[in-house]
Order: C-alpha cells, then structure tokens, then sequence
C-alpha cells in the first residue's frame, strides 16, 4: 500500500516532491497534497463599465461560474503560506463565533500569480459567503454595481485595488468610505448604502494605495517565499489539475520548480506547455527541451531578463573615480530600449534584483559582479544585446 493512500491520489503526483524534499534535507511533510479536482462551485462577476458612464445607477452584471479545478479544494490544497492560513483561520473561526462577516482584507505581493485570487476564493468558500470578482478595467461605478449585488457576510474581490484607488483622489475617498461606513458617496450627489460585506483587495503595488485606505484593512497577511519543496507540490497538483501527471516526469516537475520564479502561476504555464510537447512528441520532455520550447533559462530568467542584463554590459559602461568600470543605466534608459512599460521593467527589476544580478544607486540600475558574469555568460553564448 503506498504512504500516500490516505490521501485517495496517484503516487506520481508525490514523487517529484518527495525527491525534492530529500534533496533539499527535508524529511518531513510540508502539508498536505492537494485533494480532489473540483468541489462546490461559487460565484465570479467581470464587470467593466463604460469609464465615461454617466448614470451611476445599478445596472445588470452577469455572473459566470468559475471552473473549481482552476483551485484547490480546501485549505490543506493550498500549498504552502502557512503561517498566513494559520492567521486567516484564526479570524474565521473568530467571525463565525460571533456571527460577525470576515474583516476586511489586503493581500499585497509585489509578484502576480501567488495565490491572492485563490485566498479569496478560499476565505469565502470556508464563510459560505457568495463572492463576487471585480478584475480591471474598473471604475467606481463598477464598485457600486458589484457592492448592489451582495447580501450582508459576502464577499467582494477587488483584483489590482491599487487602480481603483489610483483614479484619483475621488476614488481614494469613495473607496476609504466604502471600507468605513458601507457607504458610496458619489460625484453627482447620489448615495448608496451597502450591505455589511467582506472586502478583499489584491494588489501587486501597494504604495499606490494611500495609507488611511490601507489602514481600514484590518487583516494584512504577509506572502512568504514558497520553498523548493512546495514548488514541487504545487507543479504535481497542476499537473493533476490539467490531466498532465503523464507528461510530467519527477526530474521535470524539479526543472519546472526551479525555473518558475517561486511564481505558481509561472509553474501551471510551464505544466500546460510540458503537456503540449508531450501530446506533440509523443514522450515525456526533458526539462532541457521545455524550457529551450518556452525560452526559460534554468533559473528561470526570460529574454526579458537577458536582454536587459546583456543591454547594460553591451551598451551602460561607465568609469568610477576609481578607475573602475561599472555598468548602470536609468529607467527610461532601459524603458526605451526594451520597449517595456514603467510597470513591466519594474518587473523585470525586481526579479533581478531579488537574484543579485542588479541593485539600485543613486544614478540607476547597476550590474552586480554576479550580474556581469551572468551577462556575459549570455554574450558568448550569443543571447541578449550584442554590440556588433
């Protein structure tokens, strides 16, 4: 009988995880697996209103059922992140002692695809609370529509908040009235008065959020780093969730962990790419082949990451009163010349800068020794800029 029985799932899902905890000194179990793929289905609305609508009024939203597989089933499904599933089933179990909703929530990371959508989904699931998603393109008509709709203890899911709050001043203030008092103060007069629900915001830049909004969000969890042995768990349960187990190996569900950013979004793309190539080769792809088919370095660098390591070596010399060559270049710099936006250099950057490849100065992004051995490792190899 395998160890992994109790569970009711296929030991595939466990034994890239299991070598990855042994590799990594780990001999004891992080959590348990994800369990089934699917469950109980709850509610998610996209709403996107005219930005120049006139009439504030509530207009229908249609409500579309969310495909349960795309999450797990419980609390012990979601891997990792323990000590914030500690803290959020103590204010679960808290509201729901005293009948009260569950408080308003701010889950920020700097990274997209860490879980906030899922938290979500899981926090009303576990209150019984219906959920509506609000995903941009938003305003705060949409704010009104959405609040219209939901009964006192539900939920309501703000994806990117910071862009709510970012419309303005007005925005900020109908959004911080919204968190003390329910209430909707609107630019043409109008009032509306909501039910006692549960708002949770997801933002990928808080400091786009004005303190006193922040303030109102009594529960503020922090995102941990998932470790090499959750990325594992993470990779096996999407392969499970996307019909993959066959088309990831043990070796590659390690390749697709260590290449996927610590990002478990960034692991379910890899997991849906190695199915691909497996239906297309009629085999199981080795981690070399899925990450040269996605254009993913080991360590999961990207060619946007490349490019801008190789750019600065390539094109960002300077000499220091040292008499020393360092290589920095400003934001606008490498903006135009990735053609990137502000918010996707940022991205670019703080993966970077994580890794020790870049840091910041008072005179711009500057290559780190690590950062210049890196890029000139791609030069000879002939990836990135080239000054030829």
């Amino acid at each position: 009988m395998s160890l992994f029985d109790d569970f009711g799932l296929d030991d595939a899902m466990f034994a890239g995880a299991a070598y990855a905890m042994f590799r990594h000194g780990q001999d004891q179990q992080t959590g348990q697996i994800i369990s089934a793929l699917s469950g109980p289905q709850q509610v998610e609305v996209n709403v996107h209103l005219d930005p120049d609508e006139k009439d504030p009024g509530i207009r229908a939203v249609n409500a579309l059922d969310f495909t349960t597989a795309q999450m797990p089933d419980d609390w012990d499904g979601y891997i990792g992140q323990e000590p914030m599933k500690r803290q959020l089933m103590v204010y679960m179990n808290s509201a729901k002692k005293r009948d009260a909703r569950f408080p308003h929530t701010l889950l920020a990371s700097g990274y997209p695809g860490v879980g906030k959508t899922t938290l979500a989904r899981l926090i009303a699931k576990a209150m019984g609370s219906k959920i509506i998603e609000l995903v941009p393109p938003f305003n705060i008509y949409t704010l009104v529509d959405a609040l219209s709709q939901l009964n006192d203890k539900d939920v309501l899911f703000i994806d990117e908040i910071h862009k709510l709050a970012d419309t303005g001043k007005r925005g900020a203030e109908i959004l911080l009235k919204v968190l003390e008092d329910g209430v909707a103060y609107m630019p043409d007069g109008n009032v509306y008065k909501f039910a006692d629900v549960t708002i949770i915001g997801a933002t990928t830049d808080r400091d786009k959020l004005p303190e006193p909004v922040i303030d109102r969000f009594k529960v503020k969890p922090y995102f941990q780093p998932y470790t090499p042995a959750e990325l594992i768990f993470i990779t096996m349960s999407f392969a499970g969730r996307h019909d993959a187990l066959d088309a990831v190996s043990d070796d590659l569900a390690i390749d697709i962990a260590y290449a996927c950013r610590d990002t478990p979004r960034i692991a379910e793309e890899l997991v849906m790419a190695a199915r691909d190539l497996h239906l297309s080769l009629g085999r199981v792809a080795t981690g070399e082949e899925l990450l040269d088919f996605v254009e993913v370095e080991e360590d999961g660098l990207t060619r946007q990451h490349i490019q801008y390591l190789t750019s600065m070596r390539q094109f960002f010399p300077r000499v220091t009163k040292e008499e020393e060559i360092e290589y920095v270049a400003g934001e606008a710099a490498m903006m135009q010349l990735l053609r990137e936006t502000k918010p996707g250099i940022a991205r670019v950057e703080n993966f970077l800068i994580e890794r020790g490849l870049i840091d910041r100065t008072p005179r711009g992004r500057r290559l780190t020794a690590l950062g210049i051995a890196r890029a000139e490792e791609f030069i000879r190899a002939g990836k990135g800029a080239s000054s030829a």
